[in-house]
């Protein structure tokens, strides 16, 4: 006789229950209508129900207020094998749920029974993860600095780099990634050991920091600020956790800055030496007047003289150091700077050499400016005669005045321009220009390029002196070989009646 199956039967459903009543899932099962026909499962405690409770219920009332889950129901009830996702929001829940369909003798669609996991806490974890990284990016994309990391070696790979590269360097983010074994090629060639030498010392575990030039993608130079650390990364690798800050600004007022504290000692020891030598010239000059005066016609008279001659050539000198170092009285003016180009536009004709074109534009409705226009004098014609030796081979000179509008204070210490308004008188030459080292010197006493005995070195360090003296500003553009322009720029005043010249 055979054995009945039913106990074999009702024990492997009470496995599969037990089963089910542990792992975090919900078993169900419904008929063509969506009623719920069997209802199972651990997971069912976080819904707020227990096993069977559900049975007799329809889905499409239990759960109207969530569209996504009765669209997933319809689905199913059509015949369709799938999985889908499933956000219960006001329970907080999320669930995978695979759906099959049940058919009848005919093959029609007769229910489905499906198995939801509750993946609640890994959805969260993951959504935890990609709000961190979305803050992350849009934290790091809001730096004005270039946030890296790269495995550690010269042919090392860069794993990521911010989109601020592109405003950095010119190249986007995906381009440098590309071309990561050739970043030192972008280091500038002088300061290649300096960003080399950073990164070995990184092997040591320690931060590092060093600034060194760059060269953006359209040969533009840059100074760059690079820092970070070694960070220890998966399968032994080590990579650099880095941020590159541009500080070219930042040299450029440093540089600023030293060379204001340079002028500003330099003129304190111009006006002693300039205050020392008026001294002796006095003394000088009192003796050879008396030499004269003792006898006018005798064979002493003419060497006496020539002294005296000698004597006020060197006061000159004592002036223009005297003017750098903004000692000398001034008598200040209310004036237009247009008068004082125009009133020196023979003599100035007369200065510049045949092969020198003069081209003058002078701004209708300028303004004033208060100075003195005797020194006024001088520092045009300085500047012109600096202009014209700049251009042995000839060219074109050109002298402007203009308005300006200065709308936020810029610069520091000698080179601070406050805000408001300017006039300004631009001396521009296509001469031979000036390299950076030349720029960084030209207002210092004595500096010049001139060959020996053709320059004292002191007129644009008059200039300078003037200038600042008057609350001024004095600015140069130069290059090699694309000529130069200083742009001279006092603050625009009130008529207050407009001085002669």
């Amino acid at each position: 006789m055979r054995p009945k199956p039913a106990p074999a039967l009702s024990e492997a459903e009470h496995r599969l229950r037990s089963v089910i009543s542990k792992a975090p899932v919900v078993l169900f099962a419904t008929d063509a209508n969506g009623i719920v026909t069997l209802c199972e499962g651990k997971a069912l405690q976080k819904l707020g129900k227990v096993p069977g409770q559900s049975v007799g219920q329809s889905l499409f009332q239990m759960y109207a207020k969530y569209p996504a889950l009765i669209a997933s129901v319809r689905r199913a009830l059509s015949g369709e094998d799938f999985s889908s996702s499933e956000e219960l929001s006001e329970l907080g829940l999320f669930f995978e749920t695979h759906w099959t369909p049940i058919h009848d003798e005919y093959g029609r669609p007769a229910g489905t029974i499906a198995v939801a996991v509750d993946v609640s806490e890994r959805t969260r974890n993951e959504r935890a993860r990609e709000d961190a990284e979305i803050l992350y990016r849009s934290l790091v994309e809001q730096l004005s600095a270039v946030t890296y990391i790269a495995e550690l070696g010269v042919e090392g790979e860069w794993l990521f780099v911010s989109p601020q590269i592109e405003s950095l360097l010119g190249y986007s983010a995906a381009e440098w990634r590309a071309n990561a074994a050739n970043w030192i090629e972008n280091v500038h060639p002088e300061d290649r050991h300096i960003a080399l030498a950073a990164e070995d010392a990184t092997q040591a575990g320690d931060p590092f920091r060093a600034e060194y030039r760059m060269l953006r993608r359209d040969g533009k130079v840059i100074w760059i600020n690079d820092s970070g650390s070694l960070v220890p990364g998966p399968n032994g690798r080590q990579l650099l956790h880095g941020v590159l800050l541009d500080v070219t600004e930042q040299k450029q007022l440093q540089a600023h800055l030293s060379h204001s504290q340079r002028m500003e000692a330099v003129g304190q020891l111009a006006s002693g030496v300039a205050h020392d030598f008026n001294n002796l010239l006095t003394i000088i000059k009192g003796y050879s007047s008396l030499m004269i005066d003792r006898n006018p016609g005798g064979p002493d008279s003419h060497a006496a003289r020539e002294i005296q001659q000698a004597a006020e050539r060197a006061a000159a000198l004592t002036h223009q150091l005297l003017a750098f170092s903004r000692k000398q009285t001034l008598q200040p003016r209310v004036l237009d700077l247009n008068n004082i180009v125009h009133g020196l536009e023979m003599m100035l004709r007369r200065v510049l050499t045949e092969n020198v074109e003069l081209c003058i534009q002078t701004a209708a409705d300028l303004g004033f400016v208060k100075t003195d226009p005797v020194q006024m004098e001088q520092v045009l014609i300085n500047l012109v005669v600096n202009a014209r030796d700049a251009m042995p081979k000839g060219g074109k000179l050109t002298i402007a005045t203009a308005p300006r509008e200065v709308l936020n204070d810029c610069g520091e210490g000698e080179s601070l321009m406050r805000a408001g308004s300017y006039v300004t008188l631009s001396i521009s030459d296509t001469g031979i220009g000036m390299d950076t080292e030349t720029r960084a010197r030209i207002f210092e006493p004595f500096f010049t390029t001139k060959e020996v005995g053709k320059g004292t070195g002191l007129g644009l360090a008059t200039v300078y002196g003037i200038i600042k003296q008057s609350n001024g500003q004095i600015e140069v553009e130069s290059e090699p070989g694309k000529g130069a322009t200083f742009r001279v720029s006092l603050p625009r005043v009130e008529n207050e009646g407009v001085a002669p010249r």
